[in-house]
């Protein structure tokens, strides 16, 4: 059963769609001759610069769309502005958020640019909304609303994944979202068949995780864990216990095996056993605690048996508190030490 759902977790090798898109690049020098050519640019600079856009901003901004010189002011840039003032996009932020995502000029209000906040509305509040339309605007003011997002979120709703699990993918990771309508009604199959229910948090996590993978690079990945001791049913188990194990690249989970096993000298059966494990950093977090328990050791100041995981798993503040500060007295440089650390 485990192998069968592991090779048969992706049903096509479809090409990603997020990189059907042609991208084109233009010189500064270019940009600023054809504004120099273009006396009628100068109401386009002048509206730019009256909503607070600085001259480099609008520098940067027509030498990535020199297209903005030929917007009209009153039916084009006002309204559009106007309203992105309206949903929050005020002071800084405006000029900050079309430089960044300067095709938002080239869409209808009408019919793409207020779909877009309606349609995610519902799911996010005001800072998250921004969030969102900030970091994926490009994506969101390119697809379809009608015939992608929308059943998509629809279909999610109809299998019990609660709004806000759905409001976490469209600020974190909307590309997921924005799957082939089959392509995510197989994956939701997929999961529940692994065994995830929609209502749980954990399956965002590993929706999101599928639609990450081509078929070849889960097959690979499988691979990988198993090269380093996991049976497949095993790799499932980790899917299922946390499921953003399976998104750690091939070389962070090699690395952190081989700290655990050969430096640590733990059981990769423990591993196996607590895949969380695997998500944290090894110079952030596990080699600087490890290091000091190897010096509180040699101190008698703590057991030798002393639990690896627990000690991984407490927070920076508890672990400052319980290992730091309460032997720092008979460890003298012992914060020094950890500091240190962390920037080796």
């Amino acid at each position: 059963m485990a192998k069968t759902l592991i090779r048969n977790l992706f049903f096509s090798n479809q090409p990603n769609p997020f990189f059907c898109f042609k991208t084109h690049s233009y010189t500064l020098q270019a940009s600023l001759n054809t504004s120099m050519n273009l006396p009628k640019s100068a109401p386009v600079l002048n509206c730019l610069k009256s909503y607070g856009f600085d001259d480099s901003q609008i520098a940067k901004l027509v030498e990535r769309r020199p297209g903005v010189l030929h917007c009209r002011v009153s039916s084009n840039l006002t309204p559009k502005f106007e309203y992105l003032i309206q949903k929050g996009f005020t002071g800084k932020l405006l000029p900050e958020f079309i430089v960044s995502n300067p095709l938002i000029l080239f869409r209808s209000l009408g019919s793409s640019i207020k779909p877009c906040f309606e349609f995610l509305s519902p799911f996010l509040n005001g800072d998250e909304l921004l969030v969102s339309i900030k970091r994926s605007s490009y994506w969101l003011l390119n697809f379809n609303l009608n015939t992608i997002l929308q059943p998509n979120v629809d279909f999610l709703i109809s299998e019990g994944v609660p709004a806000r699990s759905i409001s976490k993918l469209l600020v974190l990771q909307p590309r997921v979202i924005m799957q082939s309508h089959d392509r995510m009604v197989y994956a939701v199959k997929t999961l529940k068949e692994i065994g995830f229910e929609p209502k749980e948090p954990k399956f965002v996590h590993a929706l999101r995780v599928i639609c990450s993978m081509s078929k070849f690079n889960w097959e690979k990945k499988v691979e990988a864990f198993r090269s380093l001791g996991w049976s497949e049913e095993e790799v499932l188990n980790t899917f299922r216990k946390c499921p953003l194990c399976l998104a750690i690249s091939e070389k962070k989970l090699r690395y952190l095996m081989d700290f655990y096993v050969n430096t640590m000298k733990l059981d990769s059966k423990i591993i196996i056993g607590y895949p969380k494990m695997l998500l944290f950093s090894l110079d952030k977090r596990i080699s600087r605690r490890y290091k000091i328990l190897k010096v509180l050791q040699s101190k008698k100041l703590i057991n030798e048996d002393k639990k690896i995981l627990w000690v991984l798993n407490l927070s920076e503040r508890k672990f400052l508190e319980e290992y730091i500060s309460k032997h720092s007295d008979k460890v003298p440089g012992l914060l020094d030490m950890y500091q240190r650390a962390a920037k080796q």
